[in-house]
């Protein structure tokens, strides 16, 4: 992934070519390996399309026993701009394999070279939609019954800035909002009675991440005064005898 960032403040363009943490790819038309001898080790397999060398290319299995293509799944659905690819670098001897591929966003047919098309060693090959899309697969399809023959394959895209969380509630993993409203998850909160005890267990996602105070009201005419909210990964218990007890309710409040 090689970002082409402009100005603060302005879009940011990126290329993928094979960036696992981006993105993943599948190949559908296995590989025709170049074997002049038992020595060879010129596989052409599909992964050479992401390699930066342009001297190597993948070649689809022949004879063809699958429709050939290249589909690209984004982790995160991104703004497409733009798939290019290189022709493989050694004389074209078959035009069929550049004319009628198409590009596809999301499953819809977007961009296609033509029918007539004439391609050279190495030539570059832009598909693109009409308008930048939000997708989060793109796919490289080449007509029925020819071999791919590609060196490199490039995706050009923008990132999409994520939207602020309009949530008030102290955090997503214990708390919904609705309806202008914070309702506790279950699971968040757990109480437990004995005969001479309660117990009341509350992850600390329930107060949220923020350092602040926490104050347990007048459980027993005694203020009990937490410094920081406990951190993710801890568990906050009250234990509270039932024999000192002098008021059934308790309330949290998070200054």
């Amino acid at each position: 992934m090689n970002p082409k960032c402009g100005t603060p403040g302005t879009a940011c363009d990126f290329v993928w070519s094979g960036d696992s943490d981006v993105a993943t790819f599948d190949a559908i038309g296995g590989n025709h390996p170049f074997a002049t001898d038992s020595l060879d080790t010129d596989q052409r397999h599909a992964g050479l399309i992401f390699d930066g060398d342009s001297d190597t290319y993948w070649h689809g299995l022949l004879p063809v026993t699958e429709q050939n293509s290249v589909t690209v799944k984004f982790t995160n659905p991104v703004i497409f701009h733009a798939l290019t690819f290189h022709a493989g670098p050694d004389e074209i001897l078959h035009q069929d394999r550049y004319q009628n591929a198409c590009l596809y966003l999301d499953g819809i047919k977007s961009d296609c070279t033509e029918t007539y098309r004439v391609t050279s060693a190495g030539d570059k090959i832009t598909l693109k939609p009409p308008t930048k899309t939000e997708v989060t697969t793109a796919e490289l399809r080449l007509q029925e019954g020819v071999a791919a023959e590609i060196a490199e394959l490039k995706l050009h895209y923008h990132k999409i800035a994520p939207i602020p969380d309009p949530s008030p509630c102290p955090s997503k993993e214990c708390w919904n909002f609705d309806d202008n409203k914070c309702s506790l998850k279950p699971g968040c909160v757990s109480l437990s009675c004995g005969a001479t005890e309660m117990s009341i267990s509350i992850l600390p996602e329930v107060f949220g991440t923020t350092p602040g105070t926490m104050v347990t009201p007048n459980m027993s005419e005694q203020d009990v005064i937490m410094d920081t909210v406990p951190q993710p990964g801890f568990e906050f218990k009250i234990v509270y005898f039932m024999g000192a007890m002098a008021n059934g309710k308790i309330r949290f409040l998070i200054n």
